[in-house]
């Protein structure tokens, strides 16, 4: 029955447990977060987009899940993405120190490595400090750089932002990603509200403006009386203001001719002005020089 020569059997060799649920690696998990694409699960490498979730993409990864239509199971983590205005291409700044990940080899990968850094704090985007984008300018900020900067403008760019809406949480927990939904929902319920605002408002003007035209062209016609130029013709009568304005400046123009080639003419002897009237003329001298010659 065994047990033999005295041998003393332990409880876990007697009775067995239910297993314990394998934990993930928190450093593993971690990195695949910071430096693996959410979608494609392949490294991430410039240009990235995160959505408004805060979850990171290669932008080439989402631009081939926008164009196939066809896929009908589409996985329901990007199912917020509709085009490409739902993500934000990344404004990063790059680790000097950052020397690559090693594919093949059995050489010693360190995790903490990271090829994005904080540009204002330095410290490196691996996950084990928090870090977010801002909405209006994409800048890529740890957490602890935005909370020592006073005011609403970015530390890198110097562009405003509002504290509350643009501020985007990267890889938070599953809690955080919940109140950033409700933030992005009610966000683009707001844009869509205001595009509709506008749209209303320049039909509105387009509308005032046309009856404001109507309006000036019936009192210029009441102030002109009615016209019976093209009555019989089918023409429409013309603004005889405008006729007349038109008629005045071109005889000024012809007077001013006129008197022109007068002044021009006025130059030579033959033209009537350079004559004397018979009444004006004088006595015939003949002008002798030596007549005065004493």
């Amino acid at each position: 029955m065994g047990c033999d020569g005295g041998t003393i059997p332990k409880r876990h060799e007697l009775v067995r447990t239910k297993k314990k649920a394998e934990e993930k690696d928190k450093d593993s998990e971690l990195a695949f977060k910071w430096q693996y694409c959410t979608l494609s699960h392949q490294i991430l490498k410039d240009p990235i987009v995160a959505c408004e979730l805060g979850k990171l993409y290669n932008k080439d990864v989402i631009i081939e899940y926008l164009l196939d239509k066809q896929a009908q199971d589409k996985p329901a983590k990007v199912s917020h993405i509709k085009s490409l205005k739902d993500v934000h291409v990344l404004t990063l700044c790059k680790n000097p120190a950052w020397s690559g990940i090693a594919e093949k080899g059995d050489g010693y990968i360190d995790t903490h490595k990271s090829q994005y850094i904080c540009p204002i704090a330095g410290i490196e985007m691996n996950g084990k400090y928090r870090f977010c984008y801002l909405c209006k300018c994409n800048c890529v900020l740890s957490e602890r750089a935005l909370k020592e900067m006073r005011g609403n403008l970015c530390p890198s760019c110097s562009k405003e932002y509002s504290k509350e809406n643009d501020v985007i949480l990267l890889n938070g927990s599953e809690t955080e990603v919940e109140s950033l939904r409700v933030k992005m929902e009610q966000r683009k319920a707001d844009a869509k509200a205001a595009k509709h605002k506008s749209k209303k408002l320049k039909h509105l003007t387009a509308a005032a403006q046309k009856e404001v035209s109507k309006s000036e062209t019936k009192k210029n016609g009441t102030e002109n009386g009615p016209s019976t130029s093209g009555v019989g013709s089918g023409k429409k009568p013309k603004n005889l203001s405008t006729c007349s304005t038109v008629q005045g400046a071109k005889h000024k123009l012809n007077e001013e001719k006129i008197f022109q080639t007068d002044t021009f003419k006025s130059l030579f002897t033959s033209h009537s002005s350079a004559k004397r009237a018979k009444d004006k003329n004088g006595h015939w001298i003949t002008y002798n020089p030596y007549h005065y010659a004493g």
